[in-house]
């Protein structure tokens, strides 16, 4: 086993900053393959209650569109 020092620490990046939900216009949408992009939104709606979206199952992933209250 290796000792190291002074490695520094990556930045994460949480999904919901991945896909760039806080820019989202309505309309827009959002792929991802699998339904990463379905939990991240459910995640950034939590804190975020204005956001509202609706998610669907599409070939190969999941989508997620930015709609109105």
């Amino acid at each position: 086993m290796e000792h190291d020092e002074k490695i520094p620490i990556p930045e994460t990046t949480f999904p919901q900053e991945k896909y760039y939900f806080g820019a989202m216009k309505i309309g827009d949408s959002v792929f991802s393959e699998g339904r990463k992009v379905t939990f991240a939104a459910s995640t950034y709606k939590r804190n975020h209650p204005e956001f509202n979206y609706v998610s669907r199952q599409v070939e190969g992933g999941s989508r997620v569109w930015r709609i109105r209250a």
